[in-house]
């Protein structure tokens, strides 16, 4: 029996965090030592990357865009919440259904746009992964409505796994399965990515076995309408809107993938090892962060109570600074951290170079990363889509100016610089919003 008690219940989340992030390092020294900076495991790595990142991000997106309407719903009475309930979960799974449906079916085009250097062999193999990585998005993303409920509780630990159920599968596929198998390297993580999907609806549904018969119960109750919860468009709007925004947030790390792919052979894969050392803090600092204090920062919004944003600018202020000084010391030690982690069997001298190389840069980054995080969280609960799609494409037009005159130039290191600077320009604007907010007097 797990504890109800609500602060064993947020601290568990930096718990299970940081256990998901020694598991995530545990995957990528399995993933040094079989298959170094290898083309298979680029291919997988390509394939990957979609499916997770919208697996991941927009678990958080959709919570961030749904949590205001369900309490809402909940204020105005049973009758409505139900009636909500039972819409928002048909549309949830149709949205997942359709989103896993289209990336299955423009596997070629996704190969083509992500891996524009690859050979047609690799090509290949890689629509082969994509199709697999899509079906892991579909079991995945069926956890997104019961994570809502759970989180709405504040039962935060079965989102907070979901990295480390992730990271468990592709250690045993790695370290076991890839060295004894004559099969694809890269077919084989895909495949062992839809294990994991299953296994993160299956804890989702073992916390909170209600959205299925949400899902199946009867349709057309009746129920009195409430904003939100009367108008199907009203509840999907939002998560739509949403997906575009974090499709575009997460746009730079794909030109980065595409670019290296047009680069020496390995840099795709260096790129990902050194992106999952700054994500270590970057997701106990942000994703923790984000995760615990967002249901009360939500309620004193929309609840309009009070006059400030409670401990959300205060303890965010720390995490930044935290990961701002964290940067700079991984900067200057970028050569031993990465020797220290991955340099083990087919990780050699080649790959480390390379991946201390781009990491010095990233690691300069991490500030605005984290900042970033927690302010587009902050600024989803004013439902200011518009604006937040406007911060994105300026963030995309960073980034492709950025590489365009930067690549050419100073190759690998112009290359690692071009990641701070999306970043730095995302932070500055949404700080500026967020300030503009709160300035017009807007419900807090």
């Amino acid at each position: 029996m797990l504890p109800n008690n609500i602060t064993f219940r947020r601290l568990v989340v930096p718990v299970l965090l940081g256990i998901g992030i020694v598991a995530t390092l545990g995957r990528e020294i399995v993933f040094a030592n079989y298959l170094g900076v290898s083309r298979e495991l680029e291919i997988f790595r390509i394939a990957f990357a979609l499916p997770n990142m919208l697996s991941q991000s927009l678990a958080t997106a959709y919570i961030g865009a749904m949590m205001p309407a369900l309490i809402l719903a909940q204020s105005a009475g049973q009758g409505v919440y139900e009636a909500f309930c039972r819409r928002l979960a048909r549309i949830t799974v149709a949205g997942v259904v359709a989103l896993a449906i289209t990336g299955a079916l423009t596997v070629s085009i996704q190969a083509g746009v992500m891996a524009p250097g690859f050979d047609s062999a690799s090509l290949s193999t890689l629509k082969i992964a994509l199709l697999a990585c899509w079906l892991f998005f579909l079991l995945a993303g069926m956890s997104f409505l019961p994570r809502l409920h759970l989180n709405r509780r504040e039962e935060f630990w079965p989102g907070a796994s979901a990295s480390i159920l992730i990271s468990a599968v592709l250690i045993v596929a790695g370290a076991m399965v890839v060295p004894n198998s004559e099969q694809s390297g890269a077919t084989i993580l895909a495949y062992a990515s839809i294990v994991a999907g299953g296994f993160i609806l299956l804890v989702h549904t073992w916390r909170e076995p209600h959205w299925l018969s949400t899902l199946f119960g009867r349709y057309d109750d009746p129920a009195p309408s409430s904003p939100g919860s009367d108008q199907i468009p009203a509840i999907a709007a939002p998560v739509v809107i949403v997906v575009l925004l974090h499709a575009a947030n997460a746009l730079p790390r794909f030109i980065d993938r595409a670019v290296g792919s047009l680069m020496d052979g390995g840099v795709v894969a260096a790129l990902e090892y050194s992106f999952n050392i700054i994500t270590v803090p970057g997701i106990l600092l942000g994703s923790a962060l984000i995760m615990v204090l967002y249901p009360e920062f939500v309620e004193r919004i929309k609840t309009q109570r009070g006059t400030s944003l409670g401990n959300l600018p205060r303890i965010s202020m720390g995490a930044v600074a935290v990961a701002a000084v964290g940067g700079v010391g991984i900067f200057f030690f970028a050569d031993d951290i990465v020797r220290l982690v991955y340099a083990r069997g087919e990780f050699d001298a080649a790959a480390t170079a390379m991946t201390s190389t781009l990491l010095k840069w990233h690691s300069l980054g991490l500030g605005f990363m984290v900042l970033t995080m927690i302010l587009l969280q902050a600024c989803l609960a004013f439902s200011i889509y518009k604006i937040l799609i406007a911060v994105a494409l300026a963030r995309i037009a960073a980034k492709a100016l950025a590489v365009w005159w930067l690549v050419p130039t100073y190759g690998m290191d112009g290359l690692g610089i071009s990641f701070i600077v999306p970043e730095a320009l995302s932070a500055v604007l949404l700080v500026g919003v967020l300030y503009t907010l709160i300035r017009r007097g807007q419900p807090l």
